[in-house]
């Protein structure tokens, strides 16, 4: 009694410590990758302009609502301007989603509600998230939550959510479909309770359109930003795209998890056995993994398509719980490992993203960085490298300045910083580098950057170059291929 005490306990409180353990570890961590374009900027503009209204700066703005970024700014106003701030909003986002996750383990004994807890807890997409100030958790939260509502035919939760949902991310239309899907699929065939409930649907509608409004009115577009192109996929495009689709769902590890899910699944819609949460699994994964590459001309991020993976968990555990104990801890000591392994996954040739710890080495590197330039040198670069301290440390000032590279003539640049952290360098860009300038490489676990100085300044800085990152074969060939793919 009082094991299973403990061990209810522990369940009760785990997303908690879980929530607590990440906001310590994000604590010095800065704002990073799109989470600046989409966070960072638009909550210092609210906050600067006292929260009269909730616009991200013009340059910048990559066309999503502003939720999020508000809400930023409000604790901003109260509690002031801090990165812990930000982070711990995350943190409580973190706690609550766990909890809504979890709800899907309580059909199963504590010790597999313990390992899905702890798969949750260094599941690679979730913890990188966790230490971000990104818009995907909150969105997914929202999503989740309003997924709870609906079972629990609690409208207030579920059209709050909703509406969230419309004013966190371009993304929570995708996520509304995936709700409404999943709604028509556990209703089907339609009664009387679901055509009372069917015109809530109108109120995330009704935000969005309301928000589009009114940024138009601001700024004279909405949704299809001049900041950031946008376009529809060709058939070609899309077959690359779900290909990719497919990929980011096995990568990192969690192909131990999609595989198994993937063959039960199959066989409980063979035998026409579907309960509810292979509804929300098939609506999720056809909207996120299949909608996304046949809409949008780029492929979905792993971040994307993080309400997937969650729901990969629960699906896991059902697939383990008729087997026998030896079998459970061999599967699942290899999704331990294989998870966590994937929190350091990287492919060299391959431009790193924000979906695992792998960016983490930069901050290691820019100290290193520092102490090799000269005083008060700006840096060019491409995002995410490209913004100032103001928008990632919220600090007016660091030791090195970074700026646009945008549009600029690489010969009128004196500095210019180039890594596989950026995706848009490319082949002849890179070239130009070589010809024009020269570098000092700098490396830490899977990051490389080069820092480039133009040949201008070789007679004041003689003993600052050394070499470019050299690629190894892999790497290479790594490269070689992605260019085969983008022509």
């Amino acid at each position: 009694m009082s094991q299973s005490f403990k061990a209810s306990t522990l369940i009760r409180w785990a997303p908690w410590g879980i929530g607590l353990f990440y906001f310590l570890l994000s604590l010095q961590l800065p704002f990073w990758g799109d989470s600046i374009a989409s966070v960072s900027k638009a909550a210092v503009r609210i906050f600067e302009e006292g929260l009269n209204a909730p616009w991200n700066y013009p340059d910048a703005d990559p066309g999503h609502p502003t939720l999020f970024p508000w809400l930023i700014a409000l604790f901003w106003k109260i509690f002031g301007q801090s990165l812990a701030i930000a982070h711990a909003l995350v943190a409580l986002c973190l706690v609550v989603l766990i909890h809504l996750v979890q709800s899907y383990f309580r059909l199963y004994d504590e010790k597999l509600q313990l390992w899905g807890l702890l798969l949750l807890a260094i599941s690679p997409l979730l913890v990188s998230q966790a230490l971000e100030i990104s818009l995907a958790l909150p969105l997914t939260l929202a999503y989740f939550g309003a997924v709870h509502g609906l079972k629990k035919n609690n409208k207030l939760l579920w059209a709050s959510c909703m509406v969230a949902l419309s004013l966190l991310h371009l993304q929570g239309m995708m996520l509304l479909a995936a709700l409404g899907l999943y709604d028509l699929m556990r209703s089907w065939p339609l009664n009387m309770k679901w055509w009372k409930r069917a015109p809530f649907y109108l109120l995330p509608l009704i935000s969005f359109g309301l928000w589009a409004y009114f940024h138009y009115q601001e700024f004279g577009w909405a949704i299809f930003t001049p900041n950031y192109g946008r376009s529809a996929p060709g058939f070609g495009t899309v077959i690359y795209n779900l290909a990719i689709s497919a990929w980011r769902l096995l990568d990192l590890g969690y192909f131990i998890l999609a595989l198994p899910v993937l063959w039960i699944l199959f066989q409980a819609l063979r035998k026409k056995s579907i309960a509810d949460i292979d509804k929300l699994f098939i609506a999720s994964f056809l909207l996120l993994c299949v909608g996304i590459p046949l809409i949008f001309a780029y492929p979905p991020s792993h971040r994307y398509i993080l309400p997937v993976y969650l729901l990969l968990v629960p699906f896991f555990l059902r697939f383990l719980q008729r087997k026998k104990e030896r079998a459970q801890v061999i599967w699942l000591s290899a999704a331990f490992l294989l998870l966590l392994s994937g929190n350091l996954w990287f492919y060299p040739g391959k431009c790193l993203g924000d979906q695992n710890l792998v960016f983490l080495s930069y901050m290691d590197l820019e100290a290193e960085i520092s102490e090799s330039l000269p005083e008060n040198t700006t840096l060019y670069s491409f995002a995410p490298l490209n913004n100032p301290s103001k928008f990632t440390w919220l600090k007016e000032e660091r030791a090195i300045r970074y700026t646009d590279l945008y549009d600029r003539e690489f010969s009128e640049i004196d500095w210019i910083l180039e890594s596989n952290l950026n995706c848009e360098f490319t082949p002849e860009m890179k070239a130009q580098l070589a010809s024009d300038f020269v570098a000092r490489s700098f490396e830490s676990y899977g990051v490389y950057v080069n820092v480039w100085m133009n040949k201008n300044l070789e007679n004041r800085y003689p003993d600052f170059a050394t070499k470019a990152h050299e690629p190894g074969p892999f790497e290479s060939w790594m490269r070689n291929l992605k260019n085969k793919l983008k022509n």
